[in-house]
């Protein structure tokens, strides 16, 4: 992801797809750099999130994130359910994960885009 857009890796045809992010798709991308942040710079965010206690965090003042439930993977603490919420109270995202696997082998070279042509 890259600002307002993101490129996938289609393996089955060796080939990079650029495409144009949509609102909704957005606002959950900010959600989780969000989360990420936080669990990084903010001391009281953290403990409370290593407790695995309900939570929420403002986005914008237009947005807000409610981490309601959080599930452990290995040396991981991921959030299960996230609820993204506009100013007026209004679901904008209602986010379940389940069966989640972490891969700790995967490495950050994978990740790095090489001279491929984007379509």
């Amino acid at each position: 992801y890259n600002n307002s857009k993101k490129i996938t890796y289609l393996p089955v045809f060796d080939e990079y797809k650029e495409t144009e992010i949509d609102g909704e798709e957005n606002q959950i991308i900010q959600a989780v750099s969000k989360i990420i942040e936080l669990e990084k710079t903010d001391k009281k965010f953290r403990e409370k999130y290593l407790k695995k206690e309900k939570q929420t965090l403002f986005l914008n003042k237009n947005t807000k994130i409610i981490l309601e439930k959080y599930i452990e993977r290995g040396n991981y603490i991921l959030p299960q359910e996230i609820k993204i919420e506009d100013s007026l109270n209004n679901i904008v995202a209602d986010i379940s994960l389940d069966e989640i696997k972490v891969n700790t082998d995967i490495v950050k070279e994978t990740f790095i885009l090489e001279d491929k042509k984007i379509k």
